[in-house]
């Protein structure tokens, strides 16, 4: 007899069956951890998208507020750096006010000093009697009295006139630097037609509240020298109707002149004035201030209020 025939069994067979499925199972149970953990991995990664994207939606909506209050808040910066600036030439212009004030001053009473000890003197006191004791009674002389009194008089007050004329029309002397002092000033137009003129002075608004109190001095003199701009530079251009309006904004002198009217010319002839009129100005060169004029837009003078009105303007 041959070898017998070894024969694979149910058994046998089953038994690989239950082994595959064994495995099988071991392999998708450890799988399915894998998903399991690749599915809470997803999940917390979405989460913290979730976060990052509301802090970026968030942050987007800032930076958008941010970039549409852009244009005010330039205006509200430019506003505070050109009064700031204004303001601050304004008080060296002070300082430098009170320097040629003392220098006058000086020369005031060197001048009187002066006069006690020269044959002037005589004529001063001559002068003051004059005023004091005659004059009040000259209409009751004889007119043939009146007449000589009122000569001789005359012939004493020619001159010390000249005397004091010649004095007085000496430069004084300012030993400092040179001082820059900007006018500011801007063109209201809404609606493309120019409507006001206003002027900013680096002085302190006392010069027009608080006139009859002050001495005049460089302040006043620059003020007043930007008037006669505008009033050259209306009568240059036929515009009958201007007139200089002045108050205080922020605590500087502002100047306004209502453009109602006014020839097209107007602007452009009081910037030709004004440049003239401030680089041709002895008693400002005197004090060694070089003072010109500067064009800036509309809304740094007068920046718009939240409610689209204007801050209130000089008056």
């Amino acid at each position: 007899m041959g070898a017998a025939t070894s024969v694979r069994t149910v058994s046998d067979a089953l038994a690989e069956v239950e082994r595959w499925r064994a495995d099988q199972e071991a392999r998708q149970a450890a799988e399915l951890v894998e998903v399991e953990q690749e599915i809470k991995n997803l999940e917390s990664a979405i989460s913290n998208l979730k976060q990052q994207l509301k802090a970026l939606t968030k942050f987007r909506t800032e930076l958008q507020g941010k970039a549409s209050s852009l244009p005010s808040r330039r205006l509200e910066r430019g506003h505070a750096a050109l009064f700031g600036a204004l303001q601050d030439q304004a008080s060296q212009l002070g300082r430098r006010e009170a320097m040629v004030a003392g220098i006058a001053r000086q020369r005031e009473e060197a001048f009187e000093k002066e006069l006690k000890g020269t044959s002037l003197a005589a004529m001063v006191e001559e002068f003051r009697q004059f005023k004091v004791a005659v004059e009040p009674n000259l209409q009751s002389l004889p007119e043939s009295y009146r007449s000589v009194v009122s000569e001789h008089h005359l012939r004493i007050s020619q001159r010390l006139r000249e005397h004091v004329e010649k004095i007085a029309s000496a430069p004084l002397e300012v030993e400092a630097d040179v001082l820059s002092i900007e006018v500011v000033y801007c063109v209201d137009a809404p609606e493309g037609v120019p409507e006001l003129l206003v002027v900013v002075i680096p002085v302190t608004d006392r010069v027009h509240s608080g006139w009859y109190e002050r001495i005049d001095g460089l302040q006043t003199w620059l003020s007043a020298r930007v008037v006669q701009a505008i009033y050259q530079a209306a009568r240059a251009t036929g515009f009958t109707q201007a007139q200089a309006m002045c108050g205080g904004h922020m605590e500087l002198l502002a100047i306004e002149v209502d453009l109602l009217g006014a020839p097209a010319e107007f602007v452009g002839a009081f910037e030709e004035q004004l440049g003239a009129i401030l680089g041709a100005s002895p008693e400002l060169f005197a004090g060694q201030v070089f003072a010109t004029g500067r064009r800036v837009d509309v809304d740094y003078v007068l920046p718009p209020e939240e409610d689209g009105a204007e801050v209130p303007h000089a008056g």
